[in-house]
């Protein structure tokens, strides 16, 4: 549920390179495997306009840099029975020893957090004990490549997600990808204490958690799990409300005057309050359940 921008400028630079490394791998196999993948993959863009386009290989950057909706034509085509590119993904992208491989997409792309649940850390860390860098995520095939082996390697098919998710996932498909526009609006949070149980007061237990979601986002939901495993953080909303109810807009504006230094403004309140910055991408996780749940508290604050 976490939009990565195509239009950053890590991204278009991992997408650039991305192209580069799959054309000069391509690039060392005979001419007639060449011509065989380039059939296969003209076939599978419908574009006979590239025909006569065989060595400019502008055919496989069109390709491999299929959008989202390209990609479910795509797949919808997939009677091909070519496993180039699944056997390239296997036998060279996953590879360790590879001069690119997934861990340079991985690092390329600067991703921190699990896009598919905004719940997990996902980076590269360098291993002192074996003096190596490390992947904590796994690379996830949007369109799976057990059923659609030709878009084993497109870019906007590779999404670097968390372990729980990619687990859930599997060979599954679901039905929104963090490249769309819009992904983060196609779910939202609510929460409140629950009012059947006010004698016990304002306690973890009366959490009350709500998960909206358009009908785009269901397989999203259903096949992550997306709606249990937010029950695990059951203590984070605790914080969020009972944070948000006792320092209202009243309160956060008096530390503004008390301490200048350390809160200018009610932005810088809210950052040590909740831990991120809610104008810009963090690069903490649940941050769409921060901005979900405190919106409505600041829309009763300026009497929305």
């Amino acid at each position: 549920m976490r939009f990565i921008g195509k239009d950053q400028e890590k991204i278009k630079a991992a997408a650039k390179l991305h192209v580069q490394e799959v054309k000069k791998y391509i690039a060392r196999s005979s001419e007639e495997k060449q011509k065989d993948i380039y059939r296969a993959v003209i076939t599978l863009l419908a574009d006979n306009s590239r025909e006569n386009d065989f060595d400019k290989y502008k055919w496989l950057e069109t390709f491999l840099l299929a959008d989202v909706e390209k990609l479910r034509e795509m797949k919808e085509r997939e009677g091909i029975d070519r496993k180039y590119f699944v056997e390239l993904y296997e036998n060279w992208f996953s590879r360790r020893e590879s001069s690119y491989n997934a861990l340079f997409l991985v690092k390329a792309l600067g991703l921190k957090v699990c896009p598919y649940c905004d719940r997990n850390y996902i980076n590269v860390v360098y291993r002192d004990m074996d003096k190596a860098e490390r992947r904590t995520d796994q690379l996830d095939h949007f369109f799976p490549k057990g059923k659609y082996p030709m878009l084993a390697m497109c870019f906007y098919n590779l999404i670097p997600v968390c372990a729980s998710c990619n687990l859930l996932k599997r060979e599954s498909e679901i039905s929104m990808n963090p490249y769309e526009d819009g992904i983060e609006e196609q779910l939202y949070f609510d929460a409140c204490f629950s009012a059947s149980n006010s004698q016990s007061g304002w306690d973890e237990e009366n959490v009350c958690l709500h998960m909206y979601y358009t009908p785009k986002m269901r397989n999203n939901v259903e096949v992550l799990a997306l709606n249990r495993e937010y029950e695990l953080h059951k203590d984070t909303v605790y914080e969020i409300l009972t944070k948000a109810a006792f320092y209202d807009k009243e309160k956060k504006e008096e530390l503004c005057r008390n301490y200048p230094l350390l809160f200018p403004n009610l932005k810088s309140v809210k950052r040590i309050l909740y831990g991120m910055d809610f104008q810009k991408s963090s690069n903490r996780p649940l941050q769409k359940l921060y901005q979900d749940i405190l919106r409505v508290y600041e829309q009763e604050e300026n009497g929305l």
